[in-house]
């Protein structure tokens, strides 16, 4: 592994331990490997506000040029309110809040299914 201190990409996912490594093979599939910062915070997009101080340190210490953001089918954090709809709207709302941490980075929205991942454009 490199010795300095940058990486490609930021990840932000939810905590839900059933999710975990269908992200991590996505990344692996689409070529991102070990030169990634990993947040986890409950309901991913929904939480990503409560989560601003870690991205901005991310942003700063790391320098990655990229963001993934991974919602997840089943969410128990969404309650009743999980559609897919709604997952969308956050994750719209969730890149906005980093545009304004930081202008510039390319960031790509997913959510992950039961046997796939799709993304949200």
């Amino acid at each position: 592994m490199p010795n300095d201190n940058k990486c490609t990409t930021l990840v932000i996912s939810c905590i839900d331990y059933r999710f975990i490594s269908s992200c991590r093979d996505y990344l692996l599939k689409i070529g991102i490997k070990d030169r990634y910062d990993l947040l986890t915070t409950p309901g991913a997009s929904l939480n990503v506000q409560k989560i601003k101080d870690d991205i901005k340190t991310s942003l700063k210490v790391h320098g990655p040029n990229e963001v993934y953001i991974f919602d997840h089918d089943d969410c128990a954090v969404y309650g009743k309110n999980n559609s897919e709809e709604r997952h969308i709207q956050n994750l719209k709302k969730a890149k906005e809040v980093i545009n304004k941490i930081q202008n510039g980075l390319k960031i790509y929205t997913y959510i992950v299914k039961f046997n796939k991942v799709k993304q949200i454009n």
